[in-house]
């Protein structure tokens, strides 16, 4: 027998002379093939030389425990492995049961069907390939992702530290020389230069320091994530001219460093997308408390809402919280309402930060 292609194929079906017609079918056509008349056997010949490419399955296999389908969802608990549904039944109670089940075919048992057996089995495999590829870049995308995030981090805390060393000082000296002009400034024209000169030198230093604290955000292990969400609120308010508002649980949840640091940014992006898309005039956030190993926070805005047609496929602000939730093995979730406003809702699995 000489093989055109390097696809094995599991055939599981209980009456022998159809399962070894459809098993020389396979391997006519040059593929790798085995029967097996129960499921078992089919399980246990996975378990010696691992998953094929792809299982043929009978849905009544004439074992009382142990039909096509638990052997299909058994399989699929362990091994990523496609399966093609094979059955005389076509009625609506056993479609309705395993629809499910056969997202890579469904193939009525009947005399004379190979050419639909083998383009359904082409078919299968090439969107099982199709799935896996897309899987990858999938994958990919979120490793390149998080590592667009890193150096975004890395950059803010850069700038942080240059505005924070380089500026500050400069800052620092200005408001020293200052000082020393006032002593030598008698006339009152000279004072009232100097007045304006160090309100617009308090002003400058006032900026760094909030510039400073939006890059590298106070976030660290002994701080709490309520802690420093609260004052976040309170800044983000005072600096865009909106009202802001914080409620916290009773307790402050113990999080790591790396956790905390994704919430804040969550959160403040969140926070930016209700004032800068949504026109926002009122935002909040809540902080639950932690429940069934679940913590939950949320963010309200009473902007503009979302529209039906809204998607996030192009909105990087929430594709990086989304993110950002992925890492944390957290999910976001975003609900709104055309003019009334939008709720984004953080979940963080809590046991898996301890």
């Amino acid at each position: 027998m000489s093989y055109r292609h390097s696809e094995q194929i599991l055939v599981v079906d209980d009456e022998v002379l159809a399962g070894v017609q459809l098993q020389r079918v396979l391997e006519n056509e040059g593929y790798h093939s085995w029967h097996f008349v129960s499921g078992q056997e089919c399980i246990r010949w996975i378990e010696v030389n691992g998953a094929p490419d792809l299982i043929i399955m009978d849905i009544n296999l004439g074992e009382v425990n142990f039909n096509g389908p638990e052997v299909v969802r058994n399989i699929q608990s362990a091994w990523d492995v496609p399966v093609v549904l094979h059955s005389a039944y076509t009625d609506k109670a056993t479609l309705e049961e395993t629809k499910n089940l056969a997202q890579y075919g469904y193939i009525h048992k009947v005399p004379g069907n190979s050419e639909l057996v083998l383009a359904t089995v082409r078919l299968a495999l090439r969107l099982y390939k199709t799935e896996k590829e897309l899987k990858q870049q999938r994958l990919m995308y979120q490793d390149l992702s998080g590592h667009l995030q890193d150096l975004q981090d890395n950059l803010k805390s850069f700038l942080a530290r240059e505005i924070h060393d380089d500026l500050g000082q400069s800052l620092t000296a200005l408001k020293i020389n200052l000082s020393f002009l006032k002593n030598h400034v008698s006339t009152p024209e000279g004072n009232e230069i100097l007045g304006t000169m160090r309100e617009i030198l308090n002003q400058a230093v006032q900026k760094s320091r909030s510039l400073i604290e939006q890059l590298r955000p106070p976030v660290n292990e002994s701080t709490g994530i309520c802690e420093v969400l609260e004052w976040h609120c309170r800044d983000f308010g005072k600096n865009f001219k909106v009202h802001t508002w914080f409620k916290g649980p009773n307790k402050e949840p113990t999080l790591d460093g790396e956790t905390k640091l994704m919430i804040f940014r969550i959160v403040q992006e969140a926070l930016t997308n209700g004032v800068h898309h949504g026109e926002a005039k009122s935002l909040g956030v809540e902080v639950l408390e932690p429940s069934e190993g679940v913590l939950t926070l949320v963010v309200y805005d009473d902007g503009t809402g979302l529209t039906p047609e809204f998607s996030t496929d192009n909105h990087f602000g929430i594709l990086g919280m989304e993110e950002r939730a992925r890492r944390i093995n957290g999910t976001i979730d975003i609900s709104s309402i055309p003019g009334e406003g939008t709720r984004i809702t953080l979940q963080v699995p809590v046991e898996a930060l301890d």
